[in-house]
């Protein structure tokens, strides 16, 4: 399955190593497909897709034993996940993209602890950017334990918000505008939208900067 941000963020993370930044690109959920060579080869994948269905789904998942979780999270399971991503509709996602919004408080909260672990044994960033406001459920726990900064950028979460059921779309849209505000920035690609998603999020426009998407020649 391709996916847009995936994209452009391997871009964004190549060209800044190409200026001589030291970068970590860190994928969740499924490995990434790609055109161009993988920046974040090397990396664990967190938030393993097959962990994060199964504690949304199995309410005794949460306690299971580390060897399970790391069979599940295995290259070629997620391989064959991602094959299956395709077909799933956003409509079928309102639970765990709420969940995900929850945090530390979300029933992925093991796999949000065990990404912060990692980054304090292995990274030690200067700055944490979000790909997209799903993501930051994240953040408090990631300022708390980090003790730095937390980026996001904006793109595409309304009509993905705005296609799920009812009976979670109201309660997501109102838990993001709450946890938005543990992001120190955001970033969107253009002007409409940084004023689209700051009047949905309630968000200060100081608190928002547009920068388009580049073009990579």
């Amino acid at each position: 399955m391709y996916c847009g941000n995936c994209f452009r963020d391997n871009a964004l993370v190549g060209e800044l190593r190409r200026l001589g930044h030291q970068v970590t690109m860190v994928p969740l959920y499924l490995p990434m497909t790609l055109e161009d060579l993988d920046q974040s080869l090397g990396t664990p994948i967190f938030f393993s897709g097959i962990n994060v269905f199964l504690e949304q789904k199995l309410p005794w998942f949460s306690k299971a034993p580390g060897w399970l979780r790391k069979l599940l999270a295995s290259p070629a399971l997620l391989k064959w996940a991602a094959g299956r991503a395709a077909k799933t509709k956003a409509s079928d996602l309102g639970d765990i993209s709420l969940s995900m919004l929850q945090g530390e408080a979300g029933l992925q909260c093991k796999d949000l602890e065990e990404l912060v672990d990692w980054l304090e044994a292995h990274e030690k960033p200067e700055v944490i950017f979000l790909s997209n406001a799903l993501l930051v459920g994240s953040a408090r726990l990631l300022k708390q334990r980090l003790k730095i900064p937390v980026v996001c950028m904006l793109q595409g979460e309304d009509s993905f918000l705005d296609a799920l059921p009812e009976s979670h779309r109201s309660l997501t849209w109102s838990t993001l505008a709450q946890r938005a505000k543990d992001v120190d920035l955001f970033v969107a690609p253009s002007h409409y939208f940084a004023d689209l998603m700051g009047r949905r999020l309630d968000l200060p426009k100081a608190k928002v900067r547009v920068v388009h998407n580049g073009i990579d020649p």
